[in-house]
């Protein structure tokens, strides 16, 4: 292969975690013996096997999205072995060879050492599973800069549920905690794939809007996120109402600062519950949509 060295594929083979090398189109060009022990795949190495058929289409365009605007990513994710079981691995990432191959490290999660399973625990949160306030952080500043290189809009949602404190008074913490669990999971449901959702603390959730070809498509998709949230949730006997004010930022229109686009979307938001509750705003628009 061009661009690939004999040596590399010894030093790669040296390691004792499992490593595959794909090329622009997919294919996994090279594994070491680990990758082979770990998913059983070795013997089909160079007859295209795709890496999408490991580890999935969603997870690879997830992975291809952060690899553009960060030549080097560390994620979690799970991946078909070659029995069909599926497995939760730690991923390192990077791009190689002038950006045209990708080198991916992978460890079992049961396999983590302490420090790197406590890196995982600051990144995500503990009830939901989703990623916390740190590691949106990080994923803002890169969707900022992946539509300032494409040249598109990208969209900050800051979204709080409306009388959420009532749900715990009444029904109890446990409640509280599902209802929390259960709209982590709606608007995981309801977002594309290129898009993010994370939980910053109590009932507040960011959701990441990425690849925009307007910014006010946000606000279609804002409107699709307030419906699914009020779907009533079953909690034993009871069915619990749910509903959740919006705010909305788009970069670059209002900022293109990470911190900058956050504060203007949670003003937009303050803005919706301020003036009904269960709709959505823009950031500096008096209108409010429900």
């Amino acid at each position: 292969m061009v661009g690939r060295d004999m040596l590399l594929d010894t030093l790669l083979d040296l390691s004792f975690d499992p490593i595959c090398l794909i090329d622009e189109r997919g294919i996994i060009v090279f594994a070491n013996e680990a990758f082979g022990n770990l998913t059983g795949y070795m013997c089909k190495i160079g007859s295209d096997v795709f890496f999408e058929d490991i580890i999935g289409p969603e997870a690879l365009r997830d992975l291809e999205t952060q690899l553009h605007a960060a030549d080097k990513i560390y994620v979690t994710s799970n991946i078909r072995l070659c029995d069909g079981r599926l497995l939760p691995v730690a991923i390192k990432a990077c791009l190689i060879h002038n950006k045209r191959h990708r080198l991916f490290v992978m460890r079992p999660m049961q396999d983590m050492p302490a420090d790197r399973e406590m890196e995982h625990q600051a990144l995500h949160d503990p009830l939901t599973g989703l990623p916390n306030r740190a590691q949106l952080t990080d994923r803002l500043k890169q969707s900022i800069a992946q539509a300032k290189l494409n040249n598109l809009f990208m969209a900050v949602v800051f979204i709080d549920l409306d009388e959420f404190k009532p749900i715990n008074d009444t029904y109890g913490h446990e409640c509280g905690d599902f209802v929390l669990v259960s709209v982590a999971q709606t608007l995981q449901e309801t977002i594309r794939d290129c898009d993010m959702v994370a939980r910053i603390g109590g009932d507040e959730f960011i959701i990441l809007l990425n690849e925009l070809k307007n910014g006010l498509h946000a606000g279609l998709t804002a409107n699709r996120l307030i419906k699914a949230i009020t779907q009533p949730l079953q909690w034993g006997e009871h069915l619990i109402g749910v509903s959740a004010s919006l705010g909305v930022a788009v970069c670059p229109t209002h900022d293109d600062d990470p911190e900058g686009l956050l504060k203007k979307a949670d003003d937009a938001m303050y803005l919706a519950k301020k003036s009904g509750k269960n709709g959505y705003a823009f950031f500096g628009e008096g209108d409010i949509f429900s």
